[in-house]
């Protein structure tokens, strides 16, 4: 994978991933979904990966005007 691409969230609940994707393609920054979960176990981590430029506002964003409760 291109050392461009930087994990911006993750979660084991894809649909938390979803909505973060869909938020921040709202706001114009294009991210990509990475599986990491065990397809035999579905243990580990989904993450969310932006363009290295986009790393700060999304993580703003993510803070902003996301609350997974």
């Amino acid at each position: 994978m291109d050392n461009k691409w930087k994990k911006v969230f993750s979660s084991d609940h894809e649909h938390k991933v979803i909505i973060v994707r869909e938020v921040l393609f709202d706001n114009g920054i294009p991210s990509v979904i990475l599986d990491k979960k065990d397809s035999s176990y579905k243990i580990g981590k989904i993450e969310l990966l932006v363009n290295q430029k986009d790393v700060l506002s999304s993580l703003q964003l993510i803070k902003k005007l996301i609350r997974f409760e």
